[in-house]
């Protein structure tokens, strides 16, 4: 059985002199020393290890793929057994022109599992370290923007639709009025409030150190951020008032009258300003908090030039949520119109 420590000791002691190139036969001898602890037993992978990096995988995919899944799992097995044994020949018998090895991690990179084991750990650590660059979210700011925004406008809506519930009644003007000046006042209270604790958030960005792209990347995710936020807002709120007519019993009360003219009888309004009135929130909160300027142009001051955040709802979210809202009102409105039918024709009898 082949002695591994005194081999490396005999090494160690006595190195070849610098500029011997060896002859094939050197070399030949080496190869078979190097053979020969390669043939040593090299402990497994740990099975908890493999375990806890399958459980990584979603569980609908290990389901799926569970061929595929097991045979990454084997394959992993099998490249760190490979790793290490091609680690423990290079450092027992090694070559006569030594390998150049790829740097060595930090420091406290060095408990990792795969340090030192993978052929793509120097490529994924490169890509680590350049993507960390770029990654603004890590920025104590943006932190802390984050979890002001979680804070005030996680749970919110827009409009409160509580107070417009039964037994409130509404004209189609007084609706459409209540409804803009509720938006208006909204509006005026996030400037006031979140936004203006998000802009002393920012405030010292503009006049510290640092690169003019580095500010430019860190805005554009502050902006980002801010308006994804505001944009979840509006689509809670539509959603709250797509809701609503689930339950009838909930909506507000609106004022039609019934006209009588000759034999005539309608309503009015018209059935078609009603449901321009039911769809009127919808489009009134698709056309709220667009004029929200962008943090950096706010902190700069440039009234000439400001810009502002795109806060668009999607138009597809929209579309469902008009076509909801308008079936429902035609299945409400369609009882009224039967009676007034109904009416309708008994008056032109009771005339003949």
């Amino acid at each position: 059985m082949l002695d591994k420590a005194r081999v490396y000791e005999r090494l160690q002691r006595r190195p070849f002199p610098t500029g011997w190139e060896p002859t094939f036969k050197d070399q030949h001898h080496i190869s078979f020393l190097q053979d020969c602890v390669g043939l040593s037993p090299i402990p497994p992978v740990s099975e908890l290890w493999l375990h806890n990096m399958v459980q990584l995988l979603p569980a609908p995919l290990t389901r799926k793929y569970g061929t595929e899944v097991a045979a990454l799992v084997e394959e992993v097995r099998q490249g760190f057994t490979d790793r290490l044994r091609r680690d423990l020949v290079a450092r027992t018998v090694p070559d006569l022109k030594p390998v150049v090895e790829p740097p060595v991690p930090r420091a406290k990179d060095t408990e990792l599992p795969w340090v030192g084991f993978s052929p793509w750990y120097q490529a994924f650590f490169e890509a680590w370290q350049r993507v960390n660059r770029r990654l603004m979210v890590t920025h104590h700011c943006l932190r802390d923007a984050l979890q002001l925004c979680r804070s005030v406008l996680s749970d919110a809506l827009f409009v409160d639709w509580t107070q417009f519930q039964f037994p409130r009644q509404f004209s189609v003007d007084s609706w459409k009025e209540t409804l803009t000046q509720e938006c208006e006042t909204e509006e005026v209270r996030l400037d006031r409030t979140w936004y203006r604790q998000l802009v002393d958030i920012f405030g010292a960005v503009t006049s510290a150190g640092g690169g003019k792209l580095h500010r430019q990347r860190l805005f554009a995710s502050a902006n980002t951020l801010a308006a994804n936020e505001l944009r979840n807002v509006l689509m809670r709120t539509v959603e709250a008032y797509v809701s609503l007519f689930r339950f009838p019993s909930m909506l507000p009360l609106l004022e039609v009258d019934l006209i009588l003219d000759g034999c005539t009888v309608s309503f009015y309004p018209p059935f078609t300003e009603i449901e321009e009135a039911a769809l009127f929130p919808i489009n009134q909160l698709a056309a709220s908090l667009q004029r929200t300027p962008l943090i950096e142009a706010f902190i700069l001051g440039d009234d000439a030039h400001m810009s502002y955040m795109t806060v668009d709802i999607p138009d597809v979210f929209l579309e469902a949520a008009r076509h909801t809202v308008s079936q429902h009102v035609r299945h409400l409105f369609e009882a009224p119109l039967h009676q007034s039918q109904q009416l309708e024709s008994a008056f032109s009898v009771h005339e003949r």
